[in-house]
């Protein structure tokens, strides 16, 4: 395949194909690894819906990939089912918004974005689930069920930003820019 020139149709199909078909074998995978264990895990489904609402441009895949990506975070731990499902659609759609109309797609924004994302994610999770009924008195379920998996998601979060951004830089839309050329036989009265 020529670098320089455009996709075809059936190029752009088989690249969309393959990269839903990519996000999905995370997600399921990830989905995988954090019910086979009873260790505090990180909670992989919240970078992979971050990164996927940063690359795509559509507010509303990004919001369905939020509700499926928090739905599985909520089977996977245990938790009330779409408690995660609402929160990572909100966010989700914001990101989506955000990155398409404010921020550049880099490192750093990811990183600050998503590690904001977990933060609030994690002390929500403690107060609705342990704090506001009092369960939490030493304050060894936030050390042990919250703060740990918390840390654990963001140190995995760089991982999985340059998993995907290989998935979109392979197998995404590539941007096609043309330039007008001035032509010299152009005669002006």
């Amino acid at each position: 395949m020529k670098k320089n020139r455009p996709q075809t149709l059936k190029e752009k199909r088989r690249n969309f194909i393959i990269k839903w078909l990519l996000y999905l074998l995370v997600m399921a995978a990830s989905f995988l690894f954090m019910t086979v264990t009873d260790i505090p895990m990180p909670l992989f489904h919240i970078p992979i819906a971050i990164c996927i609402a940063i690359y795509e441009k559509s507010e509303l895949t990004s919001a369905f990939i939020g509700l499926l990506c928090g739905l599985l975070t909520d089977v996977a731990c245990g938790k009330l089912f779409g408690f995660n499902g609402f929160l990572l659609t909100v966010v989700c759609m914001f990101v989506s918004l955000l990155f398409l109309y404010v921020l550049r797609h880099n490192t750093v924004n990811y990183f600050i974005v998503d590690s904001a994302t977990i933060v609030v994610f994690g002390l929500l999770d403690y107060l609705f689930f342990y704090a506001m009924w009092g369960n939490d008195i030493n304050g060894r379920i936030f050390i042990f069920s919250i703060l740990i998996p918390m840390l654990l998601t963001i140190a995995i979060s760089p991982l999985m930003w340059f998993l995907f951004r290989i998935i979109h830089k392979y197998f995404g839309i590539k941007k096609e820019h043309f330039m007008a050329e001035q032509s010299e036989d152009i005669v002006r009265e």
